[in-house]
């Protein structure tokens, strides 16, 4: 066919989007055995995690970053993303965990760093006291070219759109944006929000973008299956759609919760090769 007369590919001419995969679904299994199962499922990138208890695929310390680079590119990965969450971007000192993260990024390429903004929702000192801690990482920022990707989560000082603009109005854009994952603009609260029109609104200062799926409105995000693509109920098309209108964004980016134990088979075979496959007809 001509180009852009598939009907996953809505622009005329524009580019299918990449997939990554955080290695936060391999939890506590290795980096090798991370990069291995990512690549094999046929993800574009990664989101290199390096979350205390969760997910740590990246040891600054205990790695060659020249090393680790030269392995990625051999497996055709990208990294789009440090994952920062649970190391403290309010330290922002030489030798602090975070910069350090930052450090690597810079030498892997990654685009962003991700985390959160701490604080409390709603609360107008945590928004200030948030916006003044990311700022300070500026200099980090401009020495690495690692931008800081902020992630509206339920809960926190920046959770939905009003408070990510309100953010975005305090911090300095050109090197700090979002990491929107509409599951969990849907579970905001008291009022939930439709991904696809948020994406939109919040379409300027988006640095990194995340997809999985979830059911319900509540705070929580639920089992691993309704996290998996087609297992929830919001319009993942409508949201990749939505993705590709984000100036120079080119990578949406999975990340799900709940499978840090679970054997390395069922987390290839029951969450990331079937994740791939589902978003792979959306791009």
């Amino acid at each position: 066919g001509s180009r852009g007369s598939s009907p996953h590919r809505p622009h005329k001419g524009h580019h299918p989007m990449k997939l990554g995969c955080s290695t936060l679904l391999y939890g506590l299994w290795s980096q090798d055995d991370a990069l291995a199962g990512i690549a094999q499922a046929g993800f574009d990138g990664i989101e290199l995690a390096s979350i205390p208890n969760m997910g740590f695929h990246l040891w600054p310390e205990r790695m060659n970053m020249k090393i680790l680079k030269k392995k990625l590119d051999s497996m055709g990965l990208v990294v789009e993303s440090i994952g920062g969450s649970g190391n403290d971007p309010y330290d922002s000192g030489p030798k602090s965990r975070f910069v350090e993260l930052m450090e690597a990024g810079g030498e892997l390429g990654a685009t962003g760093i991700t985390t959160g903004s701490g604080g409390e929702s709603g609360n107008a000192e945590d928004m200030k006291k948030a916006a003044d801690a990311i700022n300070a990482l500026v200099p980090t920022c401009k020495k690495t070219g690692v931008k800081v990707s902020i992630k509206p989560h339920v809960g926190g000082a920046v959770h939905n759109t009003p408070s990510s603009l309100e953010f975005m109005q305090l911090v300095d854009t050109d090197w700090i944006g979002l990491n929107v994952d509409p599951s969990h603009l849907w579970r905001a609260q008291p009022d939930w929000e439709v991904g696809e029109e948020s994406i939109l609104k919040l379409a300027d200062y988006i640095v990194t973008a995340r997809l999985r799926d979830t059911k319900g409105h509540q705070p929580g995000i639920g089992p691993v299956d309704t996290q998996v693509p087609g297992g929830g109920e919001m319009n993942l098309q409508a949201c990749m759609d939505a993705f590709k209108k984000v100036p120079g964004l080119d990578m949406v980016t999975v990340e799900i919760v709940g499978t840090a134990n679970w054997s390395l088979e069922k987390i290839q075979d029951e969450v990331v090769q079937p994740t791939y496959d589902y978003l792979a007809k959306l791009v």
